[in-house]
């Protein structure tokens, strides 16, 4: 969705760590985030990621 000067973008991520444990775990993480981007013409200025 974009707004304005600001970028917002959904998601999942999913995947294993180095040792092989799934992620997420659904204890820490259950890997959902939403990250703000903020622009001043064609460069992000500022970011807020949400887990």
């Amino acid at each position: 969705m974009a707004v304005g000067d600001r970028v917002i973008a959904e998601g999942r991520e999913r995947g294993a760590l180095a040792d092989g444990t799934p992620w997420p775990d659904t204890q820490i993480s259950t890997g959902r985030f939403c990250n703000v981007f903020t622009f001043r013409g064609a460069e992000i200025s500022s970011v807020h990621i949400r887990p």
